[in-house]
């Protein structure tokens, strides 16, 4: 008799955290779904999990079924003029263009976002997009709670960015400029990648090609840092770099050469591809 009351004991409190187990989800079924069967428009998502690709945090509150979270988030895939909280990830191309205090973010501010266009004005705090670079800043109290603005334009040739700006993808820097534009800093001007480009030293280095050339400049210099030109070309088999080149994927050194359009060397590699 004693064991069959064990039994019966054991038995009704499984029984009891199951149906509790069951309740907490029937009340929560929103983070139970986002878990286990992917993620849709304004489910919740548990502030130690990771926020699914592609979508921002619309609220933020108080968790009571997050194991270990304080606090979960209500997530929704971005569209034009939403706002998000501010420690919600922005996915290209949406940038932040105004800053509010928010009663929905859990004591954060919450932004809105908008598809990036050329011209706009954004917040400091926003990404930038690859293919858009900062044109100006200016100071702007009211719109992004203090922060500076940013007007951003589309790269292009002969587009002055923003010394402070993200390079762009497919462009050197040609020459540096006193635009006035950015907060009294300079700006650069930029050339698109081509063979035979000429850009400076401190341009972002163009994928796949090398430096078969360097002269000295005086249109690279902005303050301390101060650049030389060098001419980007595409690698093909038995290449004369400069030994500042870099070396291409698929490329090897086979030797040394004599080299006399180096600025600040005298000699270059030659490439061997592989």
């Amino acid at each position: 008799m004693a064991c069959l009351q064990k039994i019966n004991v054991g038995k009704t409190l499984g029984l009891f955290v199951w149906l509790l187990a069951l309740l907490i989800g029937l009340g929560k079924p929103e983070a139970a779904h986002a878990l286990e069967t992917g993620v849709k428009p304004f489910d919740i998502v548990c502030d130690n999990w990771p926020i699914p690709t592609g979508f921002v945090i619309v609220s933020v509150q108080a968790s009571q079924t997050c194991i270990g979270g304080a606090t979960e988030y209500t997530v929704s895939p971005p569209s034009e003029g939403l706002t998000v909280c501010y420690n919600s990830p922005i996915p290209a191309p949406y940038v932040i263009t105004g800053l509010a205090v928010s009663n929905k973010c859990g004591g954060l501010d919450q932004g809105t976002i908008r598809n990036i266009v050329d011209g706009m004005s954004v917040c400091k705090t926003s990404p930038i997009p690859d293919g858009y670079v900062v044109a100006s800043a200016y100071n702007d109290n009211v719109t992004c709670r203090g922060a500076v603005m940013y007007r951003v334009a589309a790269a292009g040739n002969g587009v002055a960015m923003c010394n402070f700006s993200v390079r762009p993808t497919g462009y050197v820097v040609n020459r540096v400029s006193n635009s006035g534009q950015c907060l009294g800093a300079n700006a650069y001007v930029l050339q698109p990648v081509a063979e035979g480009v000429v850009g400076c030293s401190f341009s972002r280095s163009p994928d796949g090609y090398v430096v078969t050339a360097g002269q000295q400049t005086a249109s690279c210099t902005d303050g301390d840092l101060r650049g030389d030109y060098w001419t980007f070309s595409q690698p093909y088999d038995g290449v004369n770099v400069c030994p500042f080149s870099p070396i291409p994927t698929g490329y090897y050194l086979t030797g040394t050469v004599t080299k006399a359009n180096c600025f600040g060397a005298s000699f270059g590699y030659v490439l061997k591809k592989g």
